[in-house]
């Protein structure tokens, strides 16, 4: 997912993948071709601005793996009600928060600054930091802040540096 090895036409790797998988696993064959030349830049992480890309889908993919909370009810997200329940990707840092702060749009559009929640959180949080809506959300006794910590962990943002930006 991270080498983006099956962006474009693959029909090769699939073939190669598929019998030089089956002699790795079966007779303790060399690693497939497809791991040895794999290779990702963490500067990669700026650059995945779209849906498309085959590694922002597996990050998003691992996010729900993870079984990540919803940030105000603490509903499960996951594989299954992903599309029942409304849920997108959304900013962390919003974008309107960002826009008026000045930040490069490279940094605060990537990946690194989304993640999955429900639409009508995506609503109360509006354009704020989020030390400013997580605040709101506390105060308003929507969540308290112990599990709101928890449910941002399910989606691996340390809590403790929302508040630094």
């Amino acid at each position: 997912m991270f080498g983006e090895l099956y962006g474009a036409a693959n029909e090769t790797r699939y073939a190669n993948d598929i019998t030089q998988v089956i002699k790795w696993i079966t007779d303790g064959g060399d690693l497939p071709k497809t791991i040895t030349d794999f290779f990702f830049n963490p500067i990669r992480l700026l650059g995945l601005q779209s849906r498309q890309s085959a590694a922002y889908k597996g990050i998003m993919a691992l996010i729900l793996k993870n079984h990540a909370h919803d940030f105000i009810s603490g509903a499960d997200m996951d594989f299954s009600t992903y599309a029942n329940e409304k849920i997108d990707i959304h900013h962390i840092f919003p974008k309107d928060y960002c826009i008026k702060q000045g930040y490069e749009k490279l940094k605060w559009n990537s990946i690194v600054n989304k993640t999955p929640i429900f639409a009508n959180s995506n609503r109360e949080i509006g354009g704020a930091a989020p030390s400013v809506y997580l605040g709101r959300l506390e105060k308003k006794g929507s969540v308290s802040q112990s599990d709101l910590d928890g449910y941002l962990e399910t989606h691996w943002i340390d809590p403790t540096l929302l508040g630094c930006i």
